[in-house]
């Protein structure tokens, strides 16, 4: 099995609590955010980038991660996963990093996030109260991680890395 890296950006909490759930089902996993990051961390064979999605926008220290960092990481198995409320409707938000990244990347997919109202900051609850209205949406914590999603999704990455 193949040494994976795992850097991942989140705001909120709800892609560091997805990434550490599939680092339970992965072997081999090291979990890091990108401000953790070390030179001899380039040494794993597979990179797994996770990012939560605000306002339709990558995490920024992920975005800088990978600007960063391109040279090696297109040498590198890439992993990305994307975490919104929308799921695996939201795959589009992951286009820049795939564009940027090509033919380096063995999965893509994204899972399924929280909201929790009360832990956004003031400019995120305003523009998440504006768009809940702008489309009818009920201006409530939600919460759709689902743990069969994680285990379909550890299970896949599994399955291509045995390969």
């Amino acid at each position: 099995m193949a040494k994976i890296l795992a850097i991942y950006g989140s705001k909120y909490g709800s892609t560091k609590e997805i990434v550490e759930t599939l680092a339970k089902e992965l072997e081999n996993l090291k979990l890091i955010t990108p401000a953790e990051f070390v030179r001899e961390d380039k040494d794993y064979e597979c990179v797994l980038i996770a990012s939560g999605i605000y306002a339709e926008e990558i995490h920024p220290e992920i975005v800088n991660f990978v600007d960063k960092n391109e040279r090696w990481l297109k040498q590198k198995k890439i992993i990305l996963l994307g975490v919104c409320l929308a799921g695996q409707r939201g795959i589009s938000y992951l286009d820049k990093l795939k564009k940027k990244l090509g033919s380096c990347i063995i999965w893509v997919g994204m899972a399924k996030g929280r909201l929790i109202l009360n832990r956004l900051g003031e400019e995120d609850f305003t523009m998440m109260k504006i768009f809940a209205n702008k489309v009818k949406m009920p201006f409530i914590d939600r919460d759709f991680i689902d743990p069969e999603e994680l285990l379909d999704i550890s299970s896949q990455i599994n399955t291509i890395m045995k390969v």
